[in-house]
């Protein structure tokens, strides 16, 4: 074929035939015709025309769904590569074609594209497409496609564009590496492509991705490198090699079609942004502010480009900014430090020259987000607005550097852009504040300097002559400007505000002095500079006059733009309000009358026109504002006539004033009782009296009362004084009330009021009184003051309505003191009435608010003047009319529902509750309830109760008010609420002397709601009635009393109760009668909670005594008895013997812990008991309390055991209950030793049937969690004590256990079995059967969809691993986890834990091996993100070890290869492990399995491949810790934040093996498999390997570095075929970086030949810091841009040779004067920390050497205020503190402790748990043996006085002390008083958790290093109080004599036992030593 196409060569090109579709069908109809077709044809025509129609048949369309693996499309593809493998028959007529067939050219290869992308459909074909894509990339096919991209021929471009796009995603993305590497990236051609855009003659721009064009092709291209289905690496290297031409898509992405746009940011995101292993560093570089400013340009296109509305570009574009731009710690947005100041380069060192500097002196963290800022048009796009406020939301540094940036036009003029300006200057004025930066960075404590004072002025008033333009804007001739202005102006001091309020706050949390305080000092620096800052308060007050709402005539404004005018009154009023707020020092420097302003408040004219109300409401608001901050004002101050008083009823109704000093609430009620409604001015009654305004009567008469008592206030105190002294009655009052009554004679006497007006004024009085609840003479004074002769005259129909207001007046207040009669009910309902109330309801509703309101006014006054009485079904009929037209306006109708509830209820009613609850909650109902409603309630149910008989029933309706109070006030106001209850003269009267029986169970109601007995604010209101109770008692017992006492023994205090009970001890038999007995159960029940409380800490000997008597005067008293339990368990030290958990659970730690500490100081008291041990034994019959008493007592003494012990060996003990008889059993059995052995040598057939009953208990039914365990031990104690009966019990047991059913099967059972001690035959099959019936229940239990009981499970595997395990019962188990429960952790580890313990045969172990691997969800479960990822790899792990010879398959191994993630986890190790066993069992290679390892999706071919996935950071990252991550001092996966985790390294190891099978099998040849091979840091870390103890590690890693030399240098290349040489000496001339890596390789040849060791022929360890210093350079040479590249360059090409004994580059890092001197300087500091980690001898030889310790302990010195330098030195530290030899030499010869000890003086700041770490280090590396003989113990003082200065500061603990030999620290004991201080704090915010899963040894032995520096333990609050209490009672144990510190770690230590799971033990031990200790007392 080749031959046939040379002939073409000089043909001239021909014009391409138009190929008709049956021509296309022939020519590749079927397989053999298109072979045909390809074969024969001679010339290019027709084999174009061939090609076409393949590619034709072949081509996938954009409008096809997913692609069947049945489509006839790929069953010919199959057919036709199965004959013609890598499509040979394309290839050859490509290779015949010569460079002018353009159009043959064109056809081969968009045949190949279509080819290649049929092939990657689906996974099954790639193995047909692969052969193509290789060719493809392989010479010379690539060069011919990269040279195809410069060619002018537009159709072969884009079938090149199509074919690449088609490698590219061929696989998902799998040769996505090697064809970026044999790309042309550099080609000028691309750039050009980027312009090639379609250019339609119709102008229409057809689908870009369908028809995509060259640019669009040449875009997708670069975008499948990096969409989200490629590999972290592939991204990275494009964006890190390839940034300019990813960047260049970018550019003129504004002209591209929607389409395409949507696609390039929606990759951008998803596959860059949103892919957390591409560094950020690389995503940052790409998009910088060019890329940005490229992007915005997108908001120009605003309009919809498509056919769906929503496909604007701009919206696409906003975004995808606000997501990159606007979230801290995402994209392009970074959390900087707020207002405060980045590090700037010159060190400050006061906090003065710190806040002078500018804004522009600090270094910003987003300045790529300043420069987009920038670019933004915030005047022209509502996005762009929205974008910037939000982008400076999140960066709040970047407010202070965008105004000079932005050049806002804020100058005032009426223009749209001036308009958009202001508004926009507001908007980011109005930003919230960030009060996060505030706090010390990562703490909860602010800071205490402050921001720079710029930072506080930028953000509130910015210095852009913004007091000229505000001032301007305020005086200009256009409203929109004053009004825009003014909005602006009120933001600024608003924000202002709030910054004084939270600078006031950190003031006061900082406790800063008044004069000296930072804070206060910025404050008024702040307050002095915006007072310059602000316009003149004379500019404010001009503005407010002349937007006053009454001068409208005197400006030219249209009388119908009232918008305006309100709009412009409201904002100048609300900054006089602001200034008076935020500026009180202008105010009071210009002379202003408040009181001008208070006129504008009766302004009427605008308050109900429509669209302004909500104006006027406001703006009336601002005025009383500015009032209250006013201290100038005064209310009896006259506007004209009228007080203030007058002008301001109509806004907040009435003023608190002298005139309620009594009681500041009783303004409420006045304010309850004025009129709401508004009559038309037309209103009459039915006998035409015209009808006034009712609240401008009211407003006129109160103000003239006011006037008058203001002026005479004492004369009217008299006056009220004198009639409360008539009426006998104390009731507090305004004297306002007998002003108001006074004037009321006055003026109806004098005639001076209309009778509208004396209407008015009854309906305002009643309503008054009524609410006040106040005197029956008043009102009678009321009555004869609106006597009807006295009544104007001119309406009876009014003088009727007045009588009708008096009466009810006079009713209610009659039923105060009267008793209760109905009040008469009209028998039928009147005609004209319904014909009224007919007519009202046909109306329609109103069409306004005001107009409806005006109609309920006409019903409201037709109720009051209608002269009949209306049935009920009226009334309600009229209520439902009102309503319908106003709702508000009900309550005229019915005041307040209460007072109506209350007025027509008898006493007798509230015997109900539910109608005692209906009358509570009318309280709540009313529209305006509130907390003053309710004082006003009670005041009047006090009234009731004072004057009514059924006072029981009233106290019970107060009870249920309280209650339902409480669900709508705060404990604040419920406080309040009961001291009011409780201060009321009837209840005080009541408490004091009340001895009748039904108004104490009132009172005692009252009691139960109000007081709580636990709070002592509570029980502080009552104390001094039940004190005087108390003290009636000590006189005598009374009969007539004991009712009385018992309602008050609750709350009397604990001294009162305890003489009441020696009184009641004392008194004679006979008086033993009902009331005697009830109140010595309340006594008794009261002792029971005194007893228990915290501030009892001793109870006297003779009061415990009483109880005791008690009991023996009144045996069958059980109350008695419960309280003796009580006493009695309050004084056994906690968790001795009962379990936490239920009693317990959701508490605070605090509160068990002081419950133990004071029942641990009780124990003193116990000896009291001992001799009432055989009255409660022998009681019959036995109580949950007696049973409770036996058994502590028996806990205590011997003698009280021996005669429990003796109960139940007798036959009396078969009638006790199970249960107690469980309790019984375990007090006797669980003790120490020497009590032990007198007690259960003894044998009888009693103890069977006892273990039978107590067994059958425990298997029958449910019991509560505590009993089980109760009998669980119970069992366990007779199993292990009872040895003369232990065959029997055992034999019982095995019975039982044997024919247990799945339902009897629990973790307790279980736990039982598995606690055996014995190793009998027995015990074996006790064990046996108890794993055969668990295994039958756990299938069924697997095999269901149900939830695991975890527990049981796990206790069951742990049974199963001390037996042997049955296979045929363990394989239907293993079958059911397999297929239902692959998921579940528990399942996995109890499968695998049980496969050791059992002989499975081979068959077996292969099929469920196979049914795991071949799981379609295993992939799943075993990648590491899933939870049991872990326990899955260990079980295959397992099931490999049982018969290796038989699991050891190839088709076993290959799936485990794609879960191997080549980490240092334990996981991937057990699979590293699987693979040796492979190799060890099959004596076969597993490299096949391993070089398709990848780390992305396990699609590699080849070991060179799979080199080519690592990731570079990762393999980077291990070799800073290799070879020291061989210790276990370097990494902790269990600390939380830690920066290394096993997880995030890779396997040395297996990286070292992989490259050494790359290097034999396929070694880099081509310049671009260098790059690629250097670029993985590969050869880095097998530089680091020669720095490894291990000596094969050397000798593999010194093999493959002479390998990479001989590779490099062909000269020296014995080893290599005479074929590559040509090949290696062309390709090898393009690796511009070999001289370097040569000149590398040569120095470090150098040093392993003066450094070989002769004797074995491997090299000699290198020491770490040549190794490392070489792994940075060669990293920094294939990463120039790294700034660490020059210097490490020039450092290695000034040396002949490197020095292996010096430190690198010490002096020039460390003292760096360039410009990166704190990069370099950061640099070194980490260098030797990476090169001390994990230090041996030559490595500290080295350090030591150059003194190195003692530069850094004096750049600590010297760099204050560098926080970064001091966290480096700190971490060198800990790894130093990591040797043991190390250790002794930095104490004993560099003075290290002393050194710590001067600088630990100084605070640290966030440096303290570093070093505790450091200390701790110290404590558990050092030789104290030798430092002990040297120093003679002074190292331990030293230590101790460092922990002390920290532990000041801080709240850790160091728990290393506690096992450190020799004496203990000398300060042990201040040291250990301060660690239990600060363990208190964390037992306040820790909740109780049982059980507790804890390891007190998990982080014991573990040093810290610098990469575990700023971790915390990976563990939860309780878990980390756990081992704090651990270290701390270790401590406290090494103490020669107990004290306050070892009593109070021990009951902890008792808690702590009860709380862990399975037992704690230390915690046992300690619990087992008290009883012992106790029994021995």
């Amino acid at each position: 074929m080749s031959k046939n196409m040379h002939q073409f060569d000089g043909e001239r090109p021909r014009k391409r035939a138009k190929i008709e579709v049956s021509q296309e069908s022939d020519l590749a109809g079927t397989l053999d015709t298109l072979r045909k077709s390809l074969r024969q044809q001679q010339n290019q025509e027709g084999l174009a025309q061939t090609l076409v129609a393949l590619r034709n048949r072949l081509t996938v369309k954009p409008t096809e769904g997913p692609i069947a693996p049945q489509d006839e499309r790929l069953a010919f593809l199959q057919s036709w590569l199965e004959t013609n493998p890598g499509a040979e028959e394309i290839f050859d007529i490509w290779s015949g074609a010569n460079a002018r067939q353009l159009s043959l050219l064109s056809a081969v290869i968009s045949s190949l594209a279509s080819i290649v992308t049929l092939l990657s459909s689906h996974y099954t074909f790639h193995a047909l497409g692969q052969p193509i894509v290789k060719n493809l990339l392989s010479s010379p096919w690539i060069q011919n496609l990269n040279g195809y991209l410069s060619s002018s021929h537009n159709d072969l471009v884009l079938a090149t564009l199509k074919l690449f796009n088609a490698v590219s995603t061929f696989a998902g993305g799998r040769e996505q590496r090697a064809l970026m590497d044999v790309f042309a990236w550099e080609s000028k051609a691309l750039f050009k492509l980027l312009n090639m855009r379609r250019r339609t003659k119709s102008g229409r721009v057809p689908d870009a991705l369908a028809m995509p064009d060259i640019r669009t092709l040449y875009m997708l291209f670069i975008l499948s490198f990096v969409n989200p289905a490629s590999s972290s690496g592939v991204k990275l290297s494009l964006l890190e090699q390839h940034r300019d031409t990813f960047a260049s898509i970018f550019k003129g992405l504004a002209a591209d079609p929607y389409a395409v746009v949507r696609r390039v940011l929606e990759v951008s995101w998803s596959g860059i942004w949103s892919d957390a292993r591409v560094k950020r560093t690389a995503k940052i570089g790409v998009f910088n502010e060019s890329i940005f400013s490229h992007i915005v340009k997108l908001y120009e296109r605003s309009q919809p480009e498509g056919p769906e509305e929503d496909e604007v570009p701009a919206d696409l574009v906003h975004h995808f900014l606000l997501a990159v731009c606007t979230r801290p710690h995402t994209g392009v947005c970074f959390r900087d430090r707020g207002w405060y100041l980045r590090e700037i380069d010159e060190v400050r060192t006061t906090p003065e020259d710190a806040e002078d500097a500018s804004p522009k002196s600090g270094r910003l963290h987003n300045r790529i987000l300043a420069n987009v800022l920038k670019g933004l048009k915030v005047n022209d796009d509502a996005r762009q607005q929205e974008l910037a406020l939000k982008i400076l939301a999140s960066c709040p540094e970047l407010v202070a550097g965008y105004w000079p940036a932005a050049a806002l036009t804020l100058e005032p003029r009426l223009s749209s852009k001036w308009i958009a300006n202001i508004a926009f200057f507001g908007s980011v004025i109005s930003l919230h504040i960030p009060e996060w930066s505030f706090f010390i960075p990562n703490g909860t404590l602010y800071q205490p300097t402050p921001p720079p004072l710029s930072s506080f002025l930028e953000n509130v008033l910015p210095s852009v002559n913004i007091k000229a333009h505000l001032s301007r804007g305020l005086q200009s001739t256009s409203p929109l400007v004053q009004h825009c202005t003014a909005l602006v102006l009120a933001k600024c001091l608003e924000k202002y505000a709030r910054v004084l309020n939270v600078m006031h706050k950190i003031e006061a949390v900082l406790e800063e002095d008044a004069e000296s305080g930072q804070w206060g000092r910025r404050r008024r620096d702040l307050e002095c500079e915006i007072r310059r800052r602000v316009p003149e308060f004379q500019v404010i007050v001009a503005a407010s006059q002349q937007h006053r709402a009454g001068d409208l005539t005197k400006r030219n404004v249209p009388p119908s733009n009232d918008t305006q005018v309100a709009l412009l009154a409201e904002s100048s009023t609300r900054l006089l309000w602001l200034y008076h707020h935020c500026l009180p020092v202008l105010v009071e420097e210009t002379r202003f009358d408040v009181g001008k302003l208070v006129q504008n408040l009766a302004d009427e004219e605008g308050r109900h026109q429509e669209g302004v109300a909500g104006l006027y409401t406001l703006r009336q608001l601002h005025i009383l504002r500015l009032l209250r901050e006013n201290d100038q004002f005064v209310w009896s101050g006259k506007t004209g006539r009228r007080t203030h008083l007058y002008t301001t009823v109509p806004a907040i109704r009435i003023a608190v004033d002298i005139l309620f000093q009594h009681d500041a609430d009783e303004v409420h009620c006045w304010l309850g009782s004025l009129p709401v409604l508004s009559r038309t001015s037309d209103a009459e009654s039915p006998d035409g009296t015209v009808l006034g305004d009712e609240q401008e009567a009211i407003i006129t008469f109160l103000d003239d009362c006011f006037q008058r008592c203001i002026k005479t206030p004492y004369r009217y105190l008299d006056e009220l004084e004198a009639l409360n002294e008539d009426a006998g009655n104390a009731f507090q009052l305004s004297p306002l009330v007998m002003t108001v009554l006074e004037q009321l004679r006055a003026k109806l006497s004098a005639s001076l009021l209309s009778v509208s007006d004396a209407l008015a004024l009854a309906s305002f009085v009643r309503r008054k009184l009524e609410t006040l609840g106040v005197l029956e003479r008043l009102t009678e004074a009321v009555r004869e003051a609106m006597a009807p002769e006295k009544l104007p005259n001119g309406s009876s129909v009014v003088s009727n309505a007045i009588e009708r207001e008096t009466g009810m007046l006079s009713e209610s207040i009659r039923r105060l003191s009267d008793t209760f009669e109905p009040i008469p009910v009209p028998g039928r309902q009147t005609a004209a009435v319904q014909v009224f109330l007919e007519n009202i309801e046909k109306l329609r509703p109103p069409s306004s608010v005001e107009e409806g309101e005006k109609s309920a006014a006409e019903l409201v006054d037709w109720l009051r003047l209608v002269d009949r009485p209306l049935h009920p079904t009226e009334i309600l009929r009229l209520i439902q009319a009102v309503h319908t037209f106003h709702a508000p306006t009900v309550v005229q109708l019915w005041q307040i529902p209460f007072d109506c509830w209350l007025l027509h209820s008898p006493p007798s009613s509230f015997e109900s509750f539910e109608r005692r609850q209906l009358v509570a909650k009318a309280i709540f109902d009313q529209p305006a309830s509130g907390f003053q409603s309710i004082l006003a309630a009670l005041r009047l149910v006090y009234h009731y109760l004072s004057s009514s008989p059924g006072k029981r029933e009233y106290l019970l309706l107060v009870s249920i008010i309280v209650q339902t109070a409480m669900a709508h006030f705060s404990s604040q106001q419920m406080d309040t609420l009961k001291e009011s209850i409780f201060g009321a003269v009837i209840i005080r009267s009541l408490c004091q002397s009340n001895r009748e029986p039904d108004i104490l169970q009132g009172l005692e109601e009252l009691l139960r709601t109000c007081i709580d007995v636990s709070r002592p604010s509570d029980v502080e209101l009552v104390a001094t009635f039940a004190g005087a109770w108390a003290a009636i008692t000590r006189d005598g017992l009374a009969t007539n009393d004991l009712s009385a006492i018992c309602v008050w023994v609750p709350y009397m205090n604990d001294e009162d109760v305890f003489v009441l009970l020696d009184r009641m001890q004392a008194s004679p038999a006979d008086h033993a009668h009902g009331g005697f007995l009830k109140l010595l159960e309340s006594l008794v029940k009261t002792v029971q909670r005194v007893v228990v409380k915290p501030e009892t800490s001793v109870i006297k000997e003779d009061r415990l005594r009483n109880l005791i008597s008690f009991y023996s005067r009144f045996p069958n008293f059980r109350s008695i008895e419960h309280a003796i339990s009580t006493a009695l368990g309050a004084s056994l030290p906690l968790g001795l013997d009962e379990e936490l958990a239920r009693s317990f659970s959701s508490k605070a730690l605090s509160d068990i812990v002081s419950s133990a500490v004071l029942r641990w100081k009780r124990q003193k008291q116990l000896r009291e008991w001992y001799s009432m041990a055989s009255t409660f034994i022998e009681q019959e019959p036995w109580t949950n309390d007696t049973a409770s008493i036996a058994t502590k007592l028996a806990r205590l003494h011997p003698a009280s055991r021996q005669a429990l012990w003796e109960l139940l060996s007798s036959p009396r003990s078969l009638e006790l209950g199970t249960s107690h008889l469980a309790h019984c059993i375990r007090a006797c059995l669980d003790c120490g030793s020497p009590v032990l052995s007198s007690v259960v040598g003894t044998s009888s057939e009693i103890w069977s049937q006892h273990f039978s009953r107590v067994l059958e208990s425990f298997l029958s039914v449910k019991k509560r969690e505590d009993n089980r365990t109760c009998l669980r031990i119970a069992l366990w104690l007779m199993l292990l004590h009872l040895s003369k009966s232990r065959p029997d019990l055992h034999g019982i047991l095995n019975e039982r256990v044997s024919s247990l059913s799945k339902k009897d099967i629990s973790v307790d059972i279980i736990r039982l079995v598995r606690d055996l001690s014995d190793d009998s035959d027995q015990v074996d099959a006790i064990r046996s059967s108890m794993v055969d019936q668990g295994l039958k229940w756990a299938a069924h239990m697997f095999a269901g969809s149900g939830e695991l009981d975890g527990p049981a499970v796990s206790a069951l595997g742990l049974l199963g691993e001390k037996t042997t395990v049955k296979a045929h019962l363990l394989d239907p188990v293993i079958s059911t986890v397999v297929q239902n429960r692959l998921s579940e952790v528990v399942a996995l580890e109890f499968v695998r834990k049980l496969l050791s313990r059992t002989q499975m045969k081979p068959v077996l172990v292969n099929r469920h091996l196979q049914s795991i691997i071949r799981h379609p969800s295993f992939y799943k479960h075993a990648s590491p993100s899933s939870s049991s990822h872990g326990p899955l790899i260990h079980l295959v792990h397992a099931l490999f070890h049982l018969h290796p010879t038989n699991t050891c398959q190839p088709s076993h191994i290959a799936p485990l290869s794609v879960a191997y993630g080549g980490s240092q986890s334990e996981t991937d190790k057990r699979l590293l492990g699987i693979f040796r066993l492979y190799e060890e069992t099959r004596k076969t290679s597993a490299a096949p399995f391993l070089a398709r390892w990848s780390i992305s999706d396990g699609s590699t071919t080849t070991s060179a491949q799979a080199i080519a996935n690592l990731d570079p950071g990762q393999v980077f990252r291990t070799c800073l810790v290799f070879p020291a991550q061989e210790k276990e001092t370097v990494l902790l996966d269990s600390v939380r934040d830690s920066q290394l985790t096993s997880q995030q390294l890779y396997d040395p190891f297996f990286v070292l093996s992989l490259c050494a099978q790359m290097l034999v099998e396929f070694p880099p040849y081509s310049a671009a498999e260098w790059l690629s091979f250097f670029r993985t840091n590969v050869v880095s870390l097998i530089i680091r390997g020669l720095s490894s103890e291990d000596t094969p590690v050397r000798q593999i890693a010194a093999a493959q570095l002479s390998v990479l030399s001989t590779l490099l240098d062909v000269r020296l290349s014995p080893f290599i075929r005479m074929q590559m040489l040509t090949l290696l000496q062309k390709q090898a001339s393009d690796f511009q970086e070999r001289p370097h890596v040569r000149y590398m390789l040569d120095l470090l040849k150098d040093s392993i030949k003066y450094l070989s060791d002769t004797d074995t022929g491997a090299p000699s360890r290198i020491p770490a810091f040549t190794t490392l210093l070489l792994a940075h350079a060669l990293r920094a040479v294939f990463y120039p841009a790294n700034f660490i590249y020059p210097p490490t360059a020039r450092f290695l090409l000034q040396r002949p040779e490197l020095d292996m004994s010096d430190v690198p580059m010490l002096y020039s890092m460390l003292y760096s004067a360039t410009g990166e001197w704190k990069k370099e300087r950061g640099w070194m500091l980490k260098f030797l920390a990476d090169a001390m980690l994990g230090a041996e001898r030559a490595e500290w030889g080295v350090f030591k050497r150059r003194r190195t310790w003692d530069l850094l302990a004096s750049l600590w010195t010297s760099g204050s205020s560098d926080r970064v330098l001091r966290m480096g030195i700190v971490e060198i530290l800990l790894n130093l503190t990591c040797s043991r030899h190390i250790v002794t030499s930095l104490v004993l010869k560099s003075a290290l402790l002393a050194w710590m000890e001067m600088t630990l003086l100084a605070p640290q700041g966030d440096l303290h748990f570093v070093w505790l770490k450091v200390l701790e280090n110290i404590l558990m590396s050092a030789d104290s043996a030798k430092l002990d003989a040297v120093t003679s113990g002074a190292w331990k003082s030293s230590i101790g006085r460092c922990l002390g200065a920290l532990l000041e500061r801080t709240g850790g603990y160091s728990p290393a002390g506690s096992s450190l030999p020799g004496a203990p620290v000398p300060s042990i004991s201040a040291l250990l008083s301060n660690c239990i201080s600060r363990l208190e704090k964390l037992e306040r915010v820790t909740k109780f958790e049982a059980p507790l899963q804890l390891s007190p040894e998990s982080n014991a032995s573990k040093l810290h290093t610098s990469y575990t520096a700023r971790g915390e333990p990976g563990l939860s609050d309780v878990e980390n109080w756990g081992l704090i209490v651990i270290a701390l009672w270790r401590v406290a144990m090494l103490q020669s004599t107990g004290g306050p510190a070892w009593e109070t770690m021990t009951a902890r230590m008792l808690i702590l036992r009860a709380m862990v799971e399975d037992g704690c033990t230390e915690g046992e031990w300690v619990r087992k030593e008290i009883a012992d200790a106790l029994m021995q007392k």
